[in-house]
């Protein structure tokens, strides 16, 4: 299989309460337009966007857009309190609910009333890699399950998709090395908002957004000299900086070769370069 090109988003959210919703609909529209055009002239396969950054009234947009790249668009609660994640590919849309609700969703469930779905979670087929949406705590609760189902075909997932909000950046990190450390050929996407503000609350800064897979390890030397971060989590190939940042990386999906036992290695990932915001924005 040829390598995809994934562009991640890890971009600022401003949320209104009762029900959750994006504060200012245009200038958050802006930056999501902005983010896929730019990916659409990149040629990217797949754009990732966090948890809670999808609005209904982007659907005709994204579905159009949707031609020319898979977009996985963020969730957003719908009318029945289920945190549901928006899933555009090829004109076509679907949406995957979140199991389980974070202890941050618990906690301040009486102001969103967010509910926790009782749905099977399904695998699809994204550019042709079975593929798990796992929103934010759904990765940390389903992840290492999930990683290790064989699906109808009786293969196992090749892609796990992340769209977090208000993570716990480290926790996340170590049940990924969990995760891969169970499964050598399987790559999975952390992608965290930069800032989250709730209603007129301090805006926080979270980021972290992360992205697991096998490398040469043969080219860490090479590798760290580039600022990633590789020393402390198993298949970890980088973990954002801070503040609105956008990803472009290019990656073998599958890669089949076991990480301890190859003489042989195919380089992975084949690109990877972090933007700033503010210069995909027109």
């Amino acid at each position: 299989m040829n390598p995809l090109k994934f562009i991640i988003c890890q971009i600022p959210v401003h949320l209104i309460s009762k029900p959750m919703r994006i504060a200012d609909f245009n200038e958050h529209l802006n930056i999501k337009l902005s983010c896929v055009n730019y990916a659409i002239s990149k040629k990217a396969d797949i754009i990732i966007f966090p948890e809670y950054t999808y609005d209904v009234r982007e659907y005709s947009e994204l579905t159009t857009k949707s031609k020319y790249l898979t977009i996985l668009a963020g969730s957003f609660q719908d009318q029945d309190n289920f945190n549901q994640t928006a899933i555009f590919d090829n004109g076509l849309y679907y949406q995957q609910a979140k199991k389980n609700t974070s202890p941050y969703e618990r906690t301040v469930q009486k102001r969103f009333r967010v509910k926790p779905s009782d749905e099977e979670l399904s695998y699809l087929k994204l550019k042709d890699r079975n593929s798990f949406i796992l929103t934010c705590f759904d990765y940390f609760e389903l992840g290492k399950e999930k990683s290790r189902q064989t699906i109808d075909s009786g293969e196992l997932v090749d892609l796990i998709f992340s769209p977090c909000c208000n993570n716990n950046p480290d926790i996340f990190l170590k049940e990924a090395e969990s995760i891969h450390s169970h499964r050598d050929n399987l790559t999975s996407i952390i992608c965290n908002v930069s800032k989250l503000k709730i209603d007129e609350d301090t805006s926080e800064n979270y980021g972290k957004s992360a992205i697991f897979g096998l490398y040469d390890r043969n080219s860490v030397a090479e590798i760290k000299s580039t600022g990633w971060y590789l020393d402390y989590y198993s298949n970890l190939i980088a973990v954002f900086p801070d503040g609105d940042i956008l990803c472009e990386i290019e990656l073998q999906v599958p890669y089949h070769i076991h990480r301890m036992s190859s003489i042989e290695f195919t380089a992975n990932p084949v690109e990877l370069e972090f933007k700033e915001l503010k210069e995909i924005i027109k």
